[in-house]
């Protein structure tokens, strides 16, 4: 395994994000999701990006962006949830967030108006809502502003992409399970914190534009199920 590190930016914001893109052949996308995040305000993150041996020019496109970028790591992975564990052992921030390859942030101000959030209620796990898009245009919106339970998290899902998580909630859950739930690890990590009462709190904004497009043709595993 490779792994290209440069020093994260310090700043006196409180709150660090992590975001974490694990990508593989995604030359199509993935400049699209980086624009997003170096766009980003919110001065306090780092940016993590975990390739599976892409044979594509993936990579060149990344390294364009290498000073926005605090690890590339680039190796074998055994599925998506397992690329995404290897890519947490590098996060040093208080929160983390996945961003896939082919979606992007709703707005330049989306991690800045989260990190605010977290400040005020310093809840464990913070949620929003998305915007669907096929064929780079808006195709529908999904709200999550719904009381929690059992069911919501078990049979509709907060999807990954509007979920920012404590780093710390990794320690004590775990890494995401791949090896028993190689496509729902996540809905199995959610249930668990949902069961555990960790601190949920919903942000009536729209995190992340949600890319259709190959829904059902996907045949590569850096995509994650669209729930």
């Amino acid at each position: 395994m490779i792994a290209n590190t440069i020093a994260p930016q310090q700043d006196s914001f409180p709150i660090k994000i992590s975001v974490i893109t694990v990508c593989k052949n995604a030359k199509n996308t993935i400049e699209e999701t980086l624009k997003s995040f170096c766009k980003q305000t919110y001065p306090n993150i780092e940016y993590i990006i975990k390739d599976g041996i892409s044979t594509d020019s993936t990579l060149n496109i990344v390294k364009k962006y290498k000073q926005y970028i605090s690890h590339i790591i680039s190796g074998q992975d055994k599925s998506i949830f397992h690329a995404m564990n290897i890519a947490l052992r590098y996060a040093s921030g208080d929160y983390v967030f996945f961003l896939n390859a082919d979606d992007q942030f709703f707005s330049r101000n989306t991690i800045k108006s989260v990190a605010g959030a977290l400040e005020k209620t310093n809840a464990d796990i913070i949620y929003g809502d998305l915007i669907f898009m096929k064929n780079q245009r808006f195709w529908g919106y999904n709200s999550n502003d719904q009381p929690l339970s059992s069911l919501k998290v078990t049979i509709f899902p907060i999807i990954h992409q509007s979920v920012f998580k404590k780093r710390e909630l990794f320690n004590i859950l775990d890494t995401y399970n791949y090896q028993d739930f190689p496509v729902c690890a996540n809905r199995n990590w959610v249930c668990q914190a949902f069961e555990k009462e960790f601190k949920f709190q919903y942000l009536s904004i729209p995190i992340c534009k949600f890319s259709l497009d190959g829904f059902q043709s996907r045949t590569d595993h850096r995509h994650e199920e669209k729930q």
